[in-house]
């Protein structure tokens, strides 16, 4: 099943030249530049235009980028020669998709357009995939977001069940966002969002 992610409007290519020139989410520069790690191999779930993952690869990384969308030259356009050698596109739906083994999972506005009744499956793929000392950054929506009981066909959590999914993790960040703010089309929504930032303990 084709995913919409955000604000996706029918056209991807009106949702990829709204997007293309998004500033790099804070919470992946907090985790760049604020936690001690290792550079090595990252997965990116979901990248659309490609701006997490240029600056994943602008600092140091390599990065398998994902995407429903065929965004391939989207993310080429961004990159000098030396930069695509770090660079592996995959098309798929995330759901489907063998993770290779990795030390970062980065997944912005993708993971709760998993489908419910597949998203422990999906869940406990990501955290195998993981090493040891890995990190995952990314989001999950709550169950107070507007979508919430509008939208079938995703995943929305509690505060509870988000922090029972890295039992294996240390938290190192975590936040809730709980507010109106615009859409990728400019419309306002209420947004439930919880970004954690763990590492992978064992």
């Amino acid at each position: 099943m084709r995913r919409r992610i955000e604000g996706r409007m029918k056209d991807s290519k009106d949702f990829f030249k709204k997007t293309k020139n998004d500033n790099v989410r804070k919470e992946l520069k907090y985790f760049i530049n604020k936690v001690e790690h290792k550079t090595g191999k990252a997965i990116e779930l979901g990248c659309g235009a490609g701006v997490n993952t240029e600056y994943l690869i602008k600092n140091g990384w390599e990065v398998i980028a994902n995407d429903i969308e065929d965004v391939e030259s989207l993310l080429k356009e961004r990159l000098n020669e030396e930069e695509l050698k770090k660079l592996k596109f995959v098309r798929q739906n995330f759901e489907e998709m063998e993770l290779e083994e990795n030390d970062l999972v980065f997944a912005c506005n993708s993971l709760p357009f998993c489908e419910n009744d597949k998203f422990q499956n999906l869940w406990t793929k990501i955290e195998k995939s993981i090493n040891v000392n890995g990190f995952f950054v990314g989001d999950f929506f709550g169950v107070k977001d507007e979508w919430y009981g509008k939208r079938k066909n995703m995943t929305f959590l509690t505060r509870e069940q988000v922090f029972r999914l890295f039992n294996n993790f240390e938290i190192i960040d975590f936040n809730e966002r709980n507010n109106m703010f615009p859409k990728a089309n400019g419309e306002m929504k209420h947004w439930h969002i919880f970004w954690v930032i763990a590492k992978k303990i064992k």
